[in-house]
């Protein structure tokens, strides 16, 4: 009985419409993936060329490095993006000897494009920011962190900006 109701033409026509059905879903999750991830994708890419500009810069001597990080997100109120890149080391020089040779040490922003800033000042090179630990190394070695920071820029989609 059964035999008498197949319907070849029904058969590939809903085969159709659900291979149609699939690829239009498919194409959706696709793209909105790519809403999702391109803007994080572009940022995070601004970000490690950021943070090589300080993770590159020459090492006082007697230092070694602790740690390392950086990241981008809203760090404060706003629609915008900032990016942060920190460096820890630890050193045998003084004090007044780091900042020395920190001073007047500035590094390339994240691009010429941010609207935190006004604009006789985008673009201009970032201060390295030094801070010390108070608390003393049982080594006797100074530790210290250096840091650079960008705000205000265009978000895009990056949902960590929001």
């Amino acid at each position: 009985m059964a035999a008498r109701n197949h319907n070849p033409s029904r058969d590939a026509t809903w085969r159709s419409t659900f291979v149609g059905c699939l690829s239009l879903g498919i194409g959706v999750l696709t793209a909105c993936s790519l809403l999702y991830w391109l803007p994080q994708h572009y940022n995070n890419r601004q970000l490690q060329q950021f943070a090589a500009n300080l993770y590159n810069y020459p090492l006082p001597p007697h230092s070694e490095i602790v740690s390392q990080s950086a990241e981008v997100g809203l760090m404060g109120n706003g629609n915008h993006c900032d990016f942060l890149v920190t460096q820890t080391l630890v050193t045998e020089l003084s004090q007044a000897e780091i900042e020395a040779y920190y001073a007047g040490v500035a590094l390339p922003p994240v691009n010429n494009h941010n609207q935190g800033v006004a604009p006789e000042t985008r673009g201009l090179p970032i201060p390295v920011t030094v801070s010390y630990d108070e608390s003393p190394s049982s080594d006797g070695r100074l530790r210290f962190t250096l840091t650079l920071l960008d705000f205000g820029h265009d978000p895009g989609l990056d949902i960590r900006c929001d």
